[in-house]
């Protein structure tokens, strides 16, 4: 914003972002492109979601944690992490594939989901 808008916010999420080393905003970035390759290879398929394995969920939960990781809990407290809800909607909405009729499983990633989302 401030090179096209002459604008530097400063609303709590940019603050915490601008704190964020160069390192840690570069491997956010690349988790992010492997997250959206990982999407696209495993596109919500609506009702047809038998062919989503234990393994395909547990590469998504791994994925996941790898990108919440690049967030420092105690600066995104309440804070989204902008990075994460597509894997998080993808986990929420496959969920039930993988764990079958039990909601728990399903209440804690829709949960986390509600949690990057800020």
């Amino acid at each position: 914003m401030r090179e096209v808008w002459h604008f530097e916010c400063s609303c709590p999420l940019c603050v915490a972002e601008r704190v964020d080393s160069e390192a840690t905003r570069n491997e956010r970035s690349r988790l992010r492109s492997e997250a959206m390759a990982f999407l696209a290879r495993h596109k919500l398929q609506g009702r047809q979601m038998d062919h989503f394995t234990p393994t395909i969920v547990s590469e998504a939960n791994l994925l996941l944690e790898r990108i919440l990781a690049t967030y420092d809990s105690a600066r995104y407290v309440r804070l989204p992490s902008l990075a994460a809800p597509g894997m998080t909607h993808w986990l929420v909405e496959n969920a039930w594939a993988t764990f079958g009729i039990d909601p728990r499983p399903m209440h804690a990633h829709t949960q986390k989901h509600d949690e990057v989302l800020g």
